[in-house]
């Protein structure tokens, strides 16, 4: 199956997923109409169920995603739901709209908010999303300081309810001054979280935590 064509223009992207979700306004509309007469190609029904995908799991955010963090988040959904790749793929774990798309159905889905557990991390807001029957989560990490991936990696540890155990989430990087949505898939089965806790380590992470929580997200059971 041949996927359909993505516009690289913003905008255009931005109008299908409004388009999909909530409607659009008569002027933005025909914008949208007249980008389609010259672009006879452009699969738009394709785009549009894509759009509905890349945001669905936005409505079950406990609160807004920053509007530039949405616009980003639904160009990225765009190109994971139709197969084209967002630029940085992760071959380790499912991608952010994939895992929106799992979480949305499943009847399971508990959420924590993010706490300071070092100094220098009081600003780190989001939270943790995390379903047993889907074995994925997504993390909303805002204000974690940027990384150099060549020197260390920040990894996710999942608490295991029953043993104490951290089990690794796997590693993950922040951008300069960027906020992210972070998919996340367990090396090993997890029930039951009892919660979520990040550090810094070395590049490609590490079997066992090596160094302190930076912030923990503790789900109330």
């Amino acid at each position: 199956m041949t996927p359909a064509r993505l516009p690289d223009d913003d905008r255009i992207l931005q109008l299908l997923a409004d388009e999909a979700t909530e409607g659009l306004a008569p002027a933005d509309q025909a914008e949208l109409d007249d980008y389609q007469r010259r672009q006879p190609d452009l699969d738009r029904d394709a785009l549009q169920r894509a759009a509905a995908a890349a945001t669905l799991a936005f409505s079950r955010m406990r609160s807004p995603l920053p509007p530039t963090l949405e616009r980003r988040l639904t160009h990225e959904g765009y190109r994971a739901v139709l197969g084209l790749g967002t630029g940085a793929p992760d071959h380790r774990t499912p991608s952010a709209a994939q895992v929106s798309r799992l979480l949305a159905g499943a009847p399971d889905v508990v959420r924590a908010t993010w706490r300071a557990a070092q100094p220098g991390c009081e600003r780190v807001a989001g939270e943790a999303a995390w379903s047993d029957a889907r074995q994925a989560g997504l993390l909303v990490l805002r204000g974690l300081p940027a990384n150099d991936p060549h020197r260390r990696q920040y990894q996710l540890w999942i608490i295991d309810q029953r043993s104490g155990t951290p089990v690794d989430g796997g590693v993950f990087d922040i951008p300069s001054g960027d906020e992210v949505l972070i998919p996340f898939a367990p090396r090993v089965p997890v029930r039951t979280p009892r919660a979520f806790a990040i550090t810094l380590a070395p590049p490609g992470g590490v079997a066992a935590p090596g160094g302190p929580w930076l912030v923990v997200a503790t789900l109330n059971q």
